[in-house]
């Protein structure tokens, strides 16, 4: 995996959940396409500042790079609380960030998924 001063990109995304706005950026490696570390930010109003935070109340973030991000109660969902997942659809899988242990990230192959250039999710509407 890489590391911080490698060659690589960070990608931007705001994700609004519960009347909180918080920005989450990705680390990835060289390849361009591996995440290695992530940072969540939350942002005080009061204050007009972003602050960096360990946890998402409980929630999982749905990115998308390039298309969106999303939140989910992960309790209503099965998916891991406090998780940052991201889709990688030319290596088939997708990663599970954990916002409180940097640079914990399990990969979840999808050996049977269709060859695709971008990968996306489908979410449930309430």
């Amino acid at each position: 995996p890489g590391g911080y001063g490698v060659l690589g990109a960070a990608l931007g995304f705001l994700v609004e959940a519960e009347d909180d706005l918080y920005m989450v950026r990705l680390l990835l490696d060289r390849d361009f396409e591996t995440v290695y570390d992530l940072i969540v930010y939350k942002m005080d109003f009061s204050e007009q500042q972003w602050h960096e935070v360990d946890d998402i109340g409980g929630r999982a973030f749905l990115l998308a790079p390039a298309y969106f991000g999303a939140s989910r109660a992960a309790d209503e969902c099965g998916m891991e609380k406090d998780s940052v997942y991201v889709p990688n659809a030319h290596k088939k899988c997708f990663e599970v960030c954990r916002v409180e242990e940097k640079g914990d990230i399990d990969v979840v192959n999808l050996i049977e998924a269709p060859d695709a250039k971008i990968g996306m999710w489908i979410m449930p509407t309430d």
